[in-house]
């Protein structure tokens, strides 16, 4: 029996520099691929989300909260700027854009079968994060970046979390 492989037929894999274990099979894999950047990208982000709320039949336009999607995306870009001049941190620790697609679901659930139009969607008026971009920071960002920090003491590796929630949930970007 043989095995015909498509000529069409890529395999993609996913890599941060930070994900190296075993150095000897990181060297083999990166030998044997291709390589490709793939950094925060604000406007994959904005259609990804779009996608995704547009399929979930809110009841609720995406121009409606497009808007709040636009200062995610700007608030995203400042954390990662602050990670990568972090000097406990760098670049290769930037967060990527799918981390923050959760935030469609999140909002979606909090909005309820009914969504109320209101001025704004992942921000009080203030400037400060509402509960589904709040559950973001605590579920899928917060919990990478303690790992990231994880070989730190308590108080050095807090003070770089709570500076760094600083600028995605209350991002000059959100106001």
């Amino acid at each position: 029996m043989k095995l015909c492989i498509p000529a069409d037929l890529f395999v993609i894999g996913t890599m941060n520099l930070i994900d190296q274990s075993i150095e000897q099979i990181d060297f083999a894999l990166r030998r044997r691929f291709l390589w490709l950047l793939c950094p925060f990208d604000a406007e994959a982000l904005l259609g990804a989300a779009k996608t995704r709320w547009e399929g979930t039949n809110s009841g609720l336009e995406w121009t409606r909260i497009e808007t709040d999607f636009h200062r995610l995306a700007a608030a995203a870009a400042a954390l990662n700027r602050e990670i990568h001049d972090s000097p406990l941190l760098g670049s290769q620790y930037e967060i990527g854009h799918t981390y923050l697609l959760d935030v469609v679901d999140f909002l979606r659930r909090s909005l309820g079968p009914h969504p109320t139009r209101r001025r704004t969607y992942l921000w009080s008026k203030k400037g400060i994060a509402l509960e589904p971009l709040a559950q973001v920071w605590t579920l899928s960002i917060r919990p990478l970046l303690e790992q990231y920090l994880a070989g730190l003491d308590a108080n050095t590796r807090n003070a770089e979390l709570d500076r760094l929630s600083h600028v995605l949930l209350t991002s000059k970007a959100s106001e």
